[in-house]
């Protein structure tokens, strides 16, 4: 992007109305353990909280995604276009899912391809804050 240093860019189109509608389609309340990940990654930058699910121990963020940023897949796609900053209160908790070594772009793609595109759309979002830190680091 072209705006000020450390404005967050939007990532690049990578999730369409038509990824909305087939992440969407998937049914019940309990998600693949791939896809639970991805959707918590999603509800953390936007700000959706967890719900309550009947039977289940744990506050779901899959149906939470469900409920919300998946419920209009053209809203859906507006919101992922216009993407908050990710400071670093988010990042501390963004980081570990998206830093979770069993999240690799191929292990999401293996497992869950409706959950790919967004994926995808996290790790644009939150490559510029890596790399911010991977050069603090030195590395």
């Amino acid at each position: 992007g072209t705006g000020k240093p450390g404005a967050a860019a939007a990532p690049r189109r990578l999730v369409t109305a038509r990824d909305v509608v087939a992440i969407r389609a998937l049914k019940g309340t309990q998600a693949s353990p791939v896809l639970a990940r991805v959707t918590e990654a999603l509800c953390l930058v936007f700000g959706v909280l967890p719900v309550k699910v009947k039977g289940q121990q744990e506050p779901s963020y899959w149906v939470a995604a469900q409920k919300s940023l998946f419920a209009d897949p053209p809203s859906c796609v507006s919101v992922l276009d216009n993407p908050p900053a990710v400071d670093a209160r988010l990042w501390k908790r963004l980081s570990t899912v998206v830093d979770d070594p069993t999240m690799t772009t191929d292990q999401v793609k293996a497992a869950s391809k409706e959950a790919a595109p967004f994926w995808a759309w996290m790790q644009e979002l939150v490559a510029p804050r890596r790399g911010r830190l991977r050069r603090r680091r030195g590395g």
